[in-house]
């Protein structure tokens, strides 16, 4: 008899030690596994290493997450368990911040017939019509986490993009137990470019760089990345003139830089965009001709591209580091033609993955 209260007391304190949005009626034998969880600091950049600057920066490494999500999802997509991970420990888990998280954390009383997880890395509140935490947390369904919808304007800073990860959780029979495991890794749900301006000096002379602009890009995406609000503007030759930032009232927030002064093209341009189309770079340049010395406005639009073999380049990939340099004076200047295409060469780069695995014990 007193075996029995000693089991059922013990069943109490484990349904008590479970994630809060357990269903209480559900059989608590089904809650038994554990999750080893570790998030590899190798894979960010040094503390030491802020990147307050997007349009400056090498944007290939990333700082630790300030906030992730772990959904864990059994094979119909009902959600079992909602983890949050920030700086600040939740209730549900106040051992669990992303310090423990990075020198590795089990989490205790998981549902065994789990099978999906997925992981959301950064996510920004301006990408939620409600609150962010009750948005994340009110999640009851795999597929509701793949229609959650980013905005690129909250992308813009290259260490604190959103990370989006996931992977099917498998077993094993390991004597008398059932082991869980998954590896899921977190990948940006952004591509980046990485723009330096020049100048042909044999046709032109006195260039002032003016603006530099993005477009043809979705302004959002989904997890599932199904995009919206396609930004692509029409011809370039509507109402431009010398005082006036072309298009800059129109453009996306972080999606342009302009300075009638001139920028500094000894600088890096980088841009965050979802990569579900086929992006164009637009220069806004000011220059004397060599042969004439001829002053005018001019506008040069990159919307063909060529890889480092001189193939034409389409393969649009999100956590990709495009790398383009733009030397401007070498072709016929927008917006005379809206046919104009401006071949770039292009270098592709891997940002580095931010792997996080799960380990069920």
């Amino acid at each position: 008899m007193k075996k029995l209260i000693y089991a059922g007391l013990a069943a109490i304190l484990m349904i008590a030690s479970c994630q809060k949005d357990v269903i209480p009626f559900e059989n608590p034998e089904d809650y038994t596994q554990n999750l080893y969880i570790r998030l590899n600091p190798d894979n960010f950049a040094p503390a030491t290493k802020a990147i307050t600057d997007a349009r400056i920066a090498d944007g290939s490494k990333f700082a630790t997450p300030q906030k992730v999500y772990i959904f864990i999802s059994d094979e119909a997509g009902n959600i079992k368990h909602r983890i949050p991970v920030g700086t600040v420990a939740d209730a549900a888990n106040p051992l669990l911040d992303i310090d423990a998280l990075k020198a590795g954390y089990r989490l205790n009383n998981i549902y065994k017939l789990s099978k999906k997880v997925q992981i959301v890395g950064n996510p920004k509140s301006g990408n939620f019509t409600e609150d962010m935490d009750a948005t994340l947390k009110s999640m009851a369904l795999y597929s509701d986490v793949v229609a959650l919808v980013n905005d690129i304007q909250y992308d813009n800073d290259p260490t604190e993009i959103v990370l989006y990860g996931e992977g099917s959780i498998s077993s094993t029979q390991e004597g008398d137990a059932i082991r869980l495991k998954a590896n899921v890794t977190l990948n940006p749900m952004v591509s980046r470019f990485q723009i330096t301006l020049d100048y042909d000096d044999a046709v032109i002379k006195e260039v002032t760089f003016e603006g530099v602009y993005i477009r043809n890009f979705y302004q959002t995406s989904t997890f599932g990345n199904v995009g919206g609000g396609l930004n692509s503007q029409g011809s370039l030759e509507d109402d431009y003139t010398i005082d006036q930032p072309k298009f800059a009232g129109n453009y996306y927030q972080n999606m342009f830089d302009y300075n009638l002064a001139g920028l500094d093209a000894t600088k890096v341009f980088a841009y965050q965009f979802f990569p579900l189309t086929a992006p164009e770079i637009v220069v806004r340049y000011k220059a004397k001709n060599s042969n004439d010395n001829i002053e005018k406005l001019r506008f040069v639009r990159a919307k063909g591209f060529k890889d480092g073999d001189g193939n034409a380049f389409s393969n649009w990939l999100p956590g990709k580091l495009y790398n383009v340099d733009i030397v401007v004076g070498r072709g016929s200047d927008d917006p005379v033609g809206e046919n104009v295409t401006l071949d770039v060469t292009i270098t592709v780069g891997e940002w580095a993955a931010v792997n996080l695995t799960p380990v069920y014990q």
